[in-house]
């Protein structure tokens, strides 16, 4: 956060895609390694997706709580998907708090957090193929997914709604739930900001909410991404963007995207002087020197033969879907079969 005079003119915000804090480099979660990622990118408001708690490949680590630490934050939001153990034997999680393994979104801010609510869709009702590295085309079950809504407390009694989320890869369902999500937050007040995988190419996010798009950059994969996953769009007016940002860093197969907002002209015109400063500034240098960051020279090292897997997986996956499939308006309507039948057992 940057301030002038007690009022705050500058907010950082970050959408990662955490991967549960694994490396490329390795394929090992190192909590120390994952706590020096989020402390060097120096979010205000950070939106994690695929966060593990007490899960045996994280070592058991509480990783929202690791990172809530990391960056100072004040105010922290573990939303879990489902209990149990992704890719194996979970269930859904509810509005009822469980104990032992989870997996889910996470919301961290330096900024008071208020009216927090946790909006759940759940699974898509088919399981389609998708290609994994090493292991081929697999026709997987579809997780529930999860978006934390929150006010963030600017000060001065202005606020700014947040919405963290991570949309599932499912063709037509991924766009169904972002409508959706649409339409959940259409009463909470703008400004407002939607962070997250959402699993949805470059422009097509922003055509299908309406919102503007923050940051256009690829995000995936990390070594050398060319496809934009992550976004962070705006509904209403709320500060100039002042830079972007996706540095490479030594956990995830995505690369965080960060956006930078000056609130500086708003200041001046009179407008949202917002802005009294809460929590600390961490005095990391962000945009330290990539080689500097532990792992990345192994990371590099991946790069070539990564690109090369990627190529092939989005053609054999696209391949398996057409066959599977045939059409994409065939996949809607086995989309709507399935919920029919879903409604009817109901």
């Amino acid at each position: 956060m940057r301030r002038r005079c007690g009022y705050l003119l500058a907010v950082r915000f970050v959408t990662f895609n955490i991967s549960s804090g694994r490396s490329l480099a390795d394929g090992r979660v190192d909590v120390d390694r994952f706590a020096a990622v989020i402390a060097a990118l120096d979010a205000d408001v950070l939106s994690l997706q695929e966060v593990d708690r007490d899960q045996q490949r994280s070592g058991g680590a509480d990783l929202c709580r690791i990172a809530a630490k990391a960056m100072g934050a004040r105010h922290h939001v573990f939303a879990p998907t489902l209990y149990g153990t992704p890719g194996s034997r979970w269930t859904a999680a509810g509005d009822r708090p469980q104990r032992g393994p989870a997996y889910g979104c996470a919301l961290l801010s330096q900024l008071p957090l208020r009216k927090v609510q946790v909006l759940r869709t759940p699974a898509a009702p088919i399981a389609l193929p998708l290609w994994v590295p090493k292991a081929g085309i697999l026709v997987v079950r579809e997780e529930p997914r999860v978006a934390i809504v929150a006010q963030i407390d600017l000060g001065d009694g202005h606020e700014v709604t947040v919405v963290g989320t991570h949309l599932p890869f499912a063709p037509v369902w991924k766009s169904r739930q972002l409508r959706r999500l649409v339409q959940e937050v259409r009463a909470r007040p703008d400004p407002l900001l939607l962070l997250g995988d959402l699993n949805l190419r470059g422009a097509a996010p922003a055509r299908i909410t309406g919102f503007r798009s923050l940051a256009s950059a690829p995000t995936f994969p990390a070594p050398r991404p060319r496809l934009q996953l992550d976004h962070i769009l705006a509904r209403g007016e709320f500060g100039s963007v002042a830079s972007t940002s996706t540095p490479l860093v030594a956990v995830s197969d995505h690369r965080p995207l960060v956006v930078d907002l000056d609130l500086l002209e708003a200041v001046r015109s009179g407008g949202r002087p917002g802005i009294r400063p809460v929590g600390r500034t961490t005095g990391v240098d962000p945009r330290a020197e990539e080689d500097s960051m532990p792992g990345l020279d192994d990371i590099k090292k991946l790069a070539d033969e990564h690109d090369d897997q990627v190529d092939k997986g989005l053609d054999k996956a696209g391949d398996a879907a057409g066959a599977k499939f045939g059409h994409e308006d065939q996949i809607d309507k086995a989309v709507d079969a399935a919920e029919e039948r879903t409604g009817d057992k109901n």
